[in-house]
């Protein structure tokens, strides 16, 4: 009999064993606040950057009607331009710049020769032009035969996202010209010259340009012989980062 009644006797419990289920449930109800909170504190401008780039895109659905492979191509192509990229690379530069279809760009191109250079620093990625390629000395007017190089610049900004900066540069020879107070003023209405090209003919918003003349006060070699001025003599189109 004293056996039976030990059997039948209940197992002792934790009195405070509740206290772990309690504590579960807080700890999801705070999570399931949290979560809340930090939804309700995103920032919708931030969120539409975020998916700007899915719009345009292409999508499965897009391509049931096409029946043969070679109709892709011009369905990728514009996909593909559809989102402006940020160009951050000089090479990529000049195989763009080289790609054109336009049979002038290329006589251009080969017609500027050395006239013109392409390379990364801290501001980006820099397009140097020497400014005998572009204006006649002491002249802010951009020359007829530079103009197919000029399209295809247009046509390159276009399709990315950087911001432009152009800069003009002078040689440290004093000018004598009426029109131009000094290198300054002559250096920046030429960089003036060039922004207001690819505004009007490009049709490229003017908020993505920024336009500056150094003069002579930032050579890129010293201005001790006459090739050396030559090359300080420059207009660069940045590419900013």
């Amino acid at each position: 009999m004293a056996r039976n009644k030990k059997r039948n006797e209940a197992p002792d419990m934790d009195p405070n064993a509740w206290m772990v289920t309690f504590g579960d449930l807080l700890m999801l109800l705070l999570t399931f606040f949290v979560l809340l909170l930090s939804m309700s504190s995103m920032d919708d401008l931030a969120l539409k950057r975020m998916f700007s780039v899915l719009s345009g895109a292409i999508g499965p659905l897009e391509l049931v009607n096409e029946q043969d492979v070679h109709a892709f191509k011009d369905i990728i192509h514009t996909g593909a331009l559809s989102t402006d990229m940020l160009l951050n690379d000089g090479n990529k530069l000049k195989s763009m710049l080289s790609q054109s279809k336009d049979f002038g760009v290329g006589t251009a191109l080969e017609k500027a020769g050395m006239n013109f250079n392409i390379y990364n620093d801290s501001r980006g990625v820099v397009l140097s032009f020497k400014t005998n390629i572009l204006f006649d000395s002491g002249k802010a007017d951009i020359k007829p035969g530079i103009l197919p190089i000029l399209k295809r610049i247009g046509e390159i900004i276009e399709t990315t996202s950087n911001d432009i900066l152009i800069i003009g540069h002078t040689d440290n020879v004093p000018i004598h010209n009426d029109k131009y107070r000094s290198n300054w003023e002559l250096s920046f209405f030429r960089g003036l010259s060039l922004s207001n090209h690819f505004i009007q003919e490009s049709k490229i918003p003017a908020e993505r340009f920024c336009v500056g003349g150094a003069g002579d006060s930032r050579p890129r070699y010293p201005n001790t012989t006459e090739d050396n001025r030559e090359k300080n003599r420059r207009v660069e189109i940045i590419f900013r980062n």
